[in-house]
């Protein structure tokens, strides 16, 4: 297997880097986009730029085509904000919009308890709010 390290990129708020891997046999390679964010906010919080950290992640992926894989590295709550909070803004730019609890019920039947917390909610909430503010 090869894999060369196409572009890296590191800022303020988040590293990326573009991989191509080469199967061994296999002349077709495939491109595999990394990104990392530096800060993400634990709870709601007054604070911008934890906050911005949030919406620059949805509009990083907001036309991404191919599958996208978010993980958590201290469980399951801070990526699963972010689906919802993905979600919410892709139905809203498709002025497809729905309850919040609604989409919440869907996320919770795929991974069973999905923001638990009244906190995660709020953030949630904010995250959206700071979306439409700024949109």
């Amino acid at each position: 297997m090869f894999v060369s390290n196409k572009k890296a990129t590191k800022s303020s708020r988040d590293s990326q880097a573009v991989l191509e891997v080469l199967p061994e046999g296999c002349s077709n390679s495939i491109i595999v986009r990394f990104a990392q964010a530096i800060s993400w906010p634990d709870k709601v919080t007054n604070e911008s730029e934890p906050r911005k950290c949030v919406l620059h992640f949805v509009r990083l992926l907001r036309d991404e085509k191919s599958t996208v894989m978010v993980v958590d590295k201290t469980g399951f709550i801070k990526s699963c904000t972010f689906v919802l909070v993905h979600s919410l803004v892709t139905l809203l730019n498709n002025k497809a919009l729905k309850e919040v609890s609604d989409v919440l019920v869907k996320l919770r039947a795929d991974r069973w308890g999905a923001l638990q917390h009244e906190q995660h909610l709020l953030m949630v909430y904010q995250s959206l709010l700071d979306y439409i503010t700024v949109r």
